[in-house]
């Protein structure tokens, strides 16, 4: 296998001497949205706690679902991440015999955050990206529509809404120029709610993942 030729922006932080192993591993943190209404102004702050720690998706400390960050807010050491696309993902995980009202309030609440939100990625104190919420598709996600009936007089309908289309090319690229991650460095990932943001069931509580999608080099294995 033809040796692997790394960016110059990741090479000079690889140690001397070590045999790195690139891998397609992003990085992801979620964070738990359920008191409403979130005030316009709030910030919220991605991979400041680490897996084992806060509360994930499941009102328990944090797991595999939840974020895959081993150290709060930066890489181990001899670890270099490069960032090529950003994402985020929204999820009402309340879609059990969803009415049309509430497929609107859902999708109501998603519109607030795409349009009334924004995503800044800093590195140390440099702003490295900064835009709009909407800028950022997810990616993935679950799609359908699904109609019938509970009783005689009563249908129901169940769909789901997501951010973008859920495919894996749906996305923000950063080509040509990736963000590096460099070893044991602060890196700062916040999404502000420029405009508050109302629940009502069965949007009374939702979840968002921001994802950095990309090329983890970490030491290979002797």
């Amino acid at each position: 296998m033809a040796a692997y030729n790394f960016r110059k922006e990741v090479a000079r932080y690889l140690k001397e001497g070590t045999t790195y192993d690139p891998l397609r591993q992003p990085i992801y943190d979620v964070v738990r949205e359920a008191t409403s209404p979130i005030a316009a102004g709030t910030t919220r702050q991605f991979f400041a706690t680490p897996i084992g720690q806060g509360l994930g998706v499941n009102n328990a400390v944090k797991t595999l679902v939840d974020t895959n960050l081993r150290q709060a807010g930066q890489l181990p050491a001899d670890h270099v991440f490069e960032c090529w696309s950003p994402r985020i993902v929204v999820a009402f995980l309340d879609n059990a015999s969803a009415a049309v009202p509430a497929l609107n309030q859902q999708a109501e609440v998603l519109s607030d955050i795409l349009y009334g939100a924004s995503l800044s990625i800093r590195l140390v104190s440099q702003p490295k990206l900064e835009v709009p919420a909407f800028m950022l598709p997810g990616g993935v996600g679950i799609t359908g529509f699904l109609q019938g009936f509970q009783a005689a007089a009563a249908n129901f309908n169940q769909s789901f809404v997501t951010n973008g289309e859920p495919t894996q090319t749906a996305c923000f690229r950063l080509d040509p120029f990736p963000i590096i991650l460099p070893p044991q460095q602060t890196f700062t990932v916040e999404l502000t709610y420029q405009r508050a943001v109302t629940m009502v069931a069965p949007a009374a509580e939702f979840h968002v993942w921001v994802v950095l999608d990309g090329i983890l080099h970490r030491p290979a294995l002797p």
